[in-house]
């Protein structure tokens, strides 16, 4: 485990690596581990749409987020699990990465979301946002959050 991360065992059914002090906190559209507020945040849901790929789920996700103000789809594929990702990551894994600006928070975000069939057959989101200017941390910490997923 990376300095500064801790093993979450999630009460929803699996496990991820998380930044140390970050706390858990369940919502409408899934669990979130946050600092204390949502300038930063990894949110991970399960995508329920019958008959839907990965990456259909994340083009769909980016045409829903086009109305966001100053949206802008940086990268959208289906590369497979990223490297060092556990054999819990399906290899239909894809990638959506986009930016645009919370009027909530005040600033750009930069997020990166992950989408996969884990070995149990569950579609899983993982997504990972924070500020723009802080970007590459955010891969950095999806990277960390995969290479110790796993389901219960």
């Amino acid at each position: 485990m990376p300095d500064g991360y801790r093993l979450a065992e999630d009460p929803a059914g699996f496990t991820l690596a998380v930044p140390e002090d970050w706390t858990r906190e369940e919502r409408d559209n899934g669990v979130f581990y946050t600092p204390g507020d949502d300038s930063s945040l990894i949110q991970v849901f399960e995508v329920t749409e019958p008959g839907i790929t990965p990456l259909e789920s994340l083009e769909a996700a980016s045409e829903h987020l086009e109305s966001q103000p100053g949206y802008e789809e940086i990268s959208l594929s289906g590369t497979g699990p990223p490297e060092g990702a556990s054999d819990a990551v399906g290899a239909d894994a894809a990638e959506l990465v986009y930016a645009y600006d919370s009027e909530e928070l005040g600033f750009r975000k930069q997020v990166v979301d992950c989408v996969f069939t884990a070995d149990d057959g569950t579609m899983y989101a993982v997504l990972v946002a924070g500020p723009a200017d802080e970007w590459p941390v955010q891969e950095e910490q999806l990277a960390v959050a995969l290479d110790h997923f796993a389901v219960s």
